[in-house]
């Protein structure tokens, strides 16, 4: 929260302080999504995690009670969901819901195969990938690199949008590189400003 720049920061829906989070993020000038668990192809498991093994039924209402467990986000990305952003049919439902709600989706692209992105063109739901893993090696100058892979990637398209984790590795690199990026000249803003 303390970043030198405005970021979208994501909370999973069953944090204990969501809403205290969520209300010192945006009085810090951030954006605050909400980090809906899904289905992996590895087995792993979340509390309130979404499967494709559940019928729509049985999905939608699974999608409302994460949906409705907090409030006060204005947005939702996956955690995890290799599995389940490749399903389109699971992806429709989800999307469905968001549509609903008027709530943009995130896709973390956890998985080359996410059809989200079709899905959430054919729902009109607003949508935005993930375009670099700023710290998948959670040392610095494994981060560093994707950093600038991220800066080069905005420079190329005219935005990029990266995702990293609360490491303190990654935060004391965030800490000095976006001054530096500032003054290369760009410019950060929340998620729902890319087009």
């Amino acid at each position: 929260m303390t970043l030198p720049a405005p970021v979208t920061l994501s909370f999973f829906p069953f944090s204990p302080d969501f809403d205290e989070q969520a209300t010192a993020a945006k009085r810090a000038g951030h954006t605050v999504f909400l980090h809906v668990p899904m289905e992996s192809l590895n087995g792993e498991t979340e509390a309130m995690m979404l499967q494709t093994d559940d019928d729509d039924e049985a999905l939608k209402g699974e999608t409302d009670a994460v949906l409705t467990a907090v409030s006060g986000y204005e947005g939702v990305n996956n955690h995890m969901g290799s599995r389940f952003t490749a399903d389109e049919r699971a992806m429709r439902v989800f999307l469905t819901a968001l549509k609903e709600k008027g709530l943009p989706f995130l896709d973390s692209m956890t998985t080359p195969l996410s059809v989200a992105g079709d899905v959430a063109a054919r729902t009109g739901v607003f949508y935005v990938a993930r375009d670099v893993f700023i710290d998948n090696i959670a040392e610095r100058p494994a981060i560093n690199v994707q950093l600038e892979l991220l800066a080069q990637k905005a420079s190329e398209k005219g935005f990029a949008v990266g995702i990293a984790h609360p490491h303190q590795a990654t935060l004391d690199v965030l800490k000095r590189w976006i001054p530096k990026a500032k003054k290369d000249g760009f410019e950060f803003v929340s998620v729902l400003s890319v087009k």
